[in-house]
């Protein structure tokens, strides 16, 4: 799935002048777009999505992307009377995980031990029940599988996801790896 071409989307990105055929990646509710080499313009219909990303950077010691500018709404999208507004970063280009095995070898081990542990199947966790189960395991996740940054991005997002009220979507999917260093980052694990 992934987030449709339309008329709102169109109209956005070329006020931004970009185009859609231009787009490095699809999500269901975000488009990336390059900016240079070594970033990317992040679209997305999700206010969770932004709002965990922006918040993450008044934090310290998460493994999240560097978010270098919050543009904030550029633009409406509907779809079947689901409105929301376009919001826009420019934040660090990543890798996908998928281009580094080993890391989504452990990570995905990780997060198997993680959901085991809470009593979780994958997929959204939506229920402040599954949300805090998930933060009692995490309590106890194994950091020597897991780096302590992701475990703290990952902790981060479920307080700001009880706290807001925000679905939780853990998986491979929503993380990507830095380049340079081979960091496993968190990118995406909120929804409105």
């Amino acid at each position: 799935m992934r987030l449709p071409d339309s008329d709102d989307l169109r109209r956005t990105v070329e006020s931004l002048s970009l185009r859609v055929e231009d787009a490095l990646a699809f999500g269901t509710t975000s488009v990336l777009f390059a900016k240079g080499h070594d970033r990317v313009l992040r679209l997305t219909t999700d206010p969770a999505s932004h709002n965990f990303l922006v918040s993450a950077q008044q934090e310290t010691g998460l493994a999240v992307p560097l978010v270098y500018r919050d543009y904030g709404v550029v633009g409406r999208y509907e779809d079947d009377g689901d409105d929301s507004d376009f919001e826009l970063l420019e934040c660090e280009r990543l890798a996908e995980m998928s281009e580094w095995p080993k890391a989504a070898s452990w990570f995905n081990t990780w997060l198997n031990e993680l959901f085991d542990g809470a009593n979780l199947s994958f997929g959204i966790l939506s229920g402040k029940d599954e949300i805090r189960r998930l933060q009692r395991a995490l309590g106890i996740a194994l950091t020597a599988r897991c780096p302590e940054p992701l475990v703290s991005a990952h902790r981060f997002a479920a307080e700001l996801a009880l706290r807001i009220g925000y679905d939780m979507d853990l998986s491979d999917t929503n993380c990507m790896v830095r380049p340079a260093t081979g960091e496993v980052l968190l990118i995406d694990p909120l929804h409105y």
